[in-house]
């Protein structure tokens, strides 16, 4: 069935108001097509083991991508069977990736309210609770955050959080929960030493600076003060793949407009190149600097004047360049580098 939905471009083959030449009829359309055939698939999951239920999911997967419209007339159906599908398979190592993928799919629909009314409480009790426990100096407190990342459990909620705010962020009775939300993410980034926390701590960061720039101005010590820790030699570079579009973010957000900060920034930057050794990572720090190198090309590019990071910079940003991901990132970045290789020229004609 998941083959068939593949091949199978329902929109082409079952427009809305078609008319059957043979008796002038208005055949079926491909809205109505998809809700049954999701009525259908949910049915099957209550049929399934851990060996087949990835076919229902699959396939469920495939046809939420064709038509929003069309899923969310069934969400009442489907919510409900994302919450026992997360609860049954949120730890299975083959089958965690999917069943997220699929919850991802239905975060990012528009004002789908059974989704929000279902999941939002759950991640915010999720957030909260691993807050506390994380901000708790007992044992039991400690032990408890400690099994909350081991088993994945935060890192997921951050995922389908994170899916939900790209399409739904600016409701504006999220509100309260941002300012909430804010605080919390940004004291756990403080003292979090969890990889996969870090990660899409950051990420969610990234997402909120963007829709919610005023309450990160309202906290901006807070948000400086993690900055200067993501931005420290000490912060492990597995968890610093959204590092680069997390300043960005903030700068864009206006959190970072002093070009002293700005240039400080660099310097950190350029000190983290040579230690990345992941093309993801260095893609994100590269990004930034191409941006701070844009709003103040002067002032950023002085810090390449010196052998040494400009060295390092060139060593690191040359042997991972070919293996940047994405279009965008390939050109922004390849322009960046030439900049900085023109300057590291010009400097060494300058020596002689």
């Amino acid at each position: 069935m998941t083959k068939l939905v593949k091949r199978l471009d329902l929109k082409e083959a079952y427009p809305k108001n078609a008319v059957n030449v043979q008796d002038m009829r208005v055949g079926p359309n491909y809205q109505d097509l998809l809700t049954e055939m999701m009525k259908k698939t949910t049915l099957l999951f209550d049929l399934c083991n851990s060996d087949t239920v990835h076919l229902p999911i699959d396939c469920l997967t495939k046809l939420a991508q064709i038509d929003q419209d069309s899923s969310l007339r069934v969400g009442g159906l489907v919510v409900p069977c994302l919450v026992q599908l997360y609860e049954a398979y949120h730890q299975d190592g083959m089958l965690e990736g999917e069943v997220i993928g699929l919850i991802k799919v239905w975060a990012g629909f528009r004002e789908n309210y059974e989704f929000k009314k279902t999941f939002l409480p759950a991640i915010e009790r999720t957030v909260t609770e691993y807050h506390q426990a994380l901000k708790n100096a007992s044992p039991e407190s400690q032990l408890r955050s400690q099994t909350m990342a081991d088993e994945g459990v935060v890192k997921n909620m951050l995922q389908i959080l994170n899916a939900y705010l790209l399409a739904n962020g600016s409701a504006p009775d999220l509100r309260p929960f941002f300012q909430q939300l804010i605080d919390q993410l940004l004291e756990i980034l403080d003292c979090c030493q969890d990889i996969y926390t870090r990660v899409h701590a950051t990420r969610v960061l990234a997402t909120l600076s963007g829709i919610a720039t005023p309450l990160f101005i309202l906290r901006k010590e807070a948000t400086l003060k993690v900055l200067q820790k993501l931005l420290s030699p000490s912060f492990d570079q597995s968890s610093s793949v959204f590092v680069g579009q997390l300043l960005i973010s903030f700068a864009e957000a206006g959190l970072i407009q002093a070009a002293d900060l700005q240039s400080v920034i660099v310097e950190l930057l350029s000190e983290k190149f040579a230690a990345a050794s992941s093309p993801s990572v260095l893609k994100g720090y590269a990004l930034a600097v191409c941006y701070f190198m844009h709003q103040a090309p002067d002032r950023q590019l002085a810090i390449f004047s010196q052998a040494d990071p400009a060295q390092k910079v060139l060593d690191a940003w040359t042997t991972y360049q070919p293996v940047f991901a994405g279009t965008l990132a390939k050109c922004s970045t390849y322009l960046g580098l030439l900049k900085v290789f023109n300057l590291c020229l010009e400097v060494a004609q300058e020596l002689g």
